[in-house]
Order: C-alpha cells, then sequence, then structure tokens
C-alpha cells in the first residue's frame, strides 16, 4: 500500500510537490499589502519600489540597514545589561531607546521611509555613542556576537544621511513640478492672456 501525503487530497490531481506550489501567495489581498519575501513586518508600496530602483537611490542600502536594526536591538540591550559598559553608554542607549518608543517624532512614523528615517538614525547615533564610550574589547565582543562592526554601524548613519537628502531632493522636484503646472493651469484660466 502506498502512503499518501496528508497535505494531498485523495481527488486532488496535483502532486505533493505542484500542491504547495499552486497555493495562491496573495489570498486575496493586492500585492502591495502582502508580506515581502524579506520577512520584514511591512510591505513596500510599487511607487517606493519604482524609486528604490533608480540608479542614484540609496533605498537598497536604507532596506538593507533597516534589516540590521533587531541585532542593533540586541546589541543595545546586551550592552546595557553588562556591567563592564559605563554608565554614560547606557544613558545614551536609554535616550536613544525613549525616543524610539516615543509618541513625539522630528517625521511621524506613518510617513513610509521618512518616518523610520529619524528613529534610525537617533538609535543609530545613540548605539554608535554607547559604543564609543565603552572598553573597545566589550564593544567589539557585543558586535561580534551579532555579526556586525562598528563599519555597519558608520555605513548605516551615512546610508541614512543620504537617503534623508535623496528624499528631499525628490519632495523639492516633485513640489517644483506641481508649481509649475498650477502656475500653467492658472494661466489659461486668466482670460485674455496668451500661453
Amino acid at each position: 500500500m502506498l502512503m499518501s501525503d496528508p497535505d494531498t487530497q485523495p481527488d486532488d490531481p496535483r502532486g505533493p510537490d505542484d500542491a504547495e506550489a499552486s497555493v495562491p501567495v496573495s489570498q486575496g489581498a493586492p500585492p502591495e499589502t502582502l508580506m515581502p519575501d524579506d520577512g520584514l513586518p511591512f510591505a513596500i508600496s510599487a511607487e517606493a519600489q519604482a524609486a528604490a530602483e533608480q540608479p542614484d537611490s540609496p533605498l537598497p542600502r536604507f532596506w538593507d540597514a533597516i534589516k540590521r536594526l533587531p541585532r542593533y536591538a540586541r546589541v543595545a540591550a546586551a550592552l546595557i545589561a553588562d556591567p563592564e559598559v559605563p554608565k554614560r553608554s547606557k544613558v545614551a542607549l536609554g535616550v536613544g531607546g525613549l525616543y524610539l518608543v516615543s509618541p513625539i517624532d522630528l517625521v511621524p512614523g506613518i510617513i513610509p521611509v521618512a518616518g523610520q528615517l529619524d528613529d534610525l538614525y537617533v538609535l543609530l547615533r545613540a548605539l554608535r555613542q554607547a559604543l564609543h564610550n565603552a572598553p573597545a574589547e566589550v564593544s567589539a565582543r557585543h558586535l561580534h556576537k551579532v555579526d556586525l562592526s562598528m563599519a555597519n554601524v558608520e555605513a548605516d548613519i551615512k546610508v541614512i544621511e543620504e537617503t534623508t537628502v535623496w528624499l528631499v531632493r525628490r519632495g523639492v522636484n516633485a513640489g517644483g513640478r506641481a508649481a509649475t503646472k498650477g502656475w500653467q493651469r492658472l494661466r489659461r484660466l486668466v482670460p485674455g492672456r496668451s500661453t
């Protein structure tokens, strides 16, 4: 007697390999609301995806920094718990953590990308300060445990700064285009003026 796969129904013409492959990914949800394959708990809109694919976009590196956030949090927690870490390092981490959970933000978290920029920036600056204040061997040990280095921290701070500049430029350019279109429409509405 042959053992059947419990996931495949007897009257299902698909084999065990086909049964899993043919399960609809979306389960009826629009693609932009799905959890992406990289495991992040949020989806990226089609507009953000298109922006990230532009040649000058720092967004792919920004998303890589976001993916490292759980490891940065583990380093921060380990530094706070370590008795070898000076109090001023722990205070820096506390201030960064308070900003992260505070409802008062420079940029509201509901704004995609920009809302996460300030939180990540403050957290990484606090972590960098704490790592610099702690003994070098203690900092290196904690970073090594989560497969990070000071170079990662510095690079991620830099990419946040680059992403901020990039977003501001895009906003200014979009605002300029909108103002130009508005001015052109206004000129067409004014009687007696030729365009």
